[in-house]
């Protein structure tokens, strides 16, 4: 997700790549681990590859 070639990629799309077959389910593992949600990972993951 924080993969700026992925940005297009749906996440989930990419919930589905790694054998989730409902992106709730996907979303909450991701947040028992990172403590955020994918999507607010991926906007700060991007925002920061960006720069100012």
């Amino acid at each position: 997700m924080a993969d700026s070639a992925q940005r297009a990629a749906s996440i989930g799309y990419i919930a589905a790549r790694w054998g989730f077959t409902h992106h709730a389910s996907f979303a909450r593992a991701f947040h028992g681990r990172y403590h955020m949600t994918p999507t607010d990972y991926r906007h700060i993951s991007l925002d920061t590859e960006d720069g100012p």
